[in-house]
């Protein structure tokens, strides 16, 4: 009799390891995501057409964050991306080194207005990329995105919060 009790104490101790691992396994992952998803702005894109294209985007509002941008990223939502805040508008340059997706970047200005667009600029390449007219915010969005969604120069950009100082 005294076995037989400590068989079933002992699959009971079992059954709850194995339901206390599954929870990590799968809960982890999900807290993560949802942790995630607490750190991203959501933007708006007003296109000349009057349609509203949404996307999330991480921002990056330090020297650091900025150099290391999207770097040794392998994929990203269609829905996603990076913006870049700078301190004052000037004429932005950026590279794709470490770079694996290919992007469009679209420039800025200090009044919300896409000011310039570069399509589909190739992956793992240094070469330094950049339009005539100065920026303060740079999106980074998968590449095809613009032209997908009707994005285009003069078209507004409307953040869903008030965005944080550059650094």
């Amino acid at each position: 009799m005294g076995n037989k009790k400590r068989r079933v104490r002992s699959i009971k101790q079992a059954l709850v390891i194995f339901a206390l691992l599954t929870a990590l396994f799968v809960g982890v992952p999900y807290a993560l995501e949802l942790k995630s998803e607490q750190h991203l702005l959501k933007t708006h894109f007003v296109t000349s057409s009057g349609d509203t294209e949404t996307f999330k985007l991480e921002i990056v509002n330090t020297p650091q964050g900025r150099a290391k941008g999207l770097m040794f990223v392998k994929e990203m939502d269609s829905d996603r991306g990076m913006l870049f805040i700078f301190p004052e508008p000037r004429v932005q340059s950026f590279y794709m080194k470490n770079t694996y997706i290919p992007l469009d970047m679209l420039f800025i200005d200090s009044e919300f207005k896409v000011v310039g667009i570069l399509e589909d600029v190739p992956i793992l390449n240094e070469k330094s990329r950049k339009v005539a007219k100065p920026s303060q915010y740079v999106i980074e969005l998968n590449a095809g995105t613009a032209k997908k969604h009707g994005i285009k120069i003069g078209d507004s950009v409307v953040f869903a919060a008030k965005l944080p100082a550059a650094s």
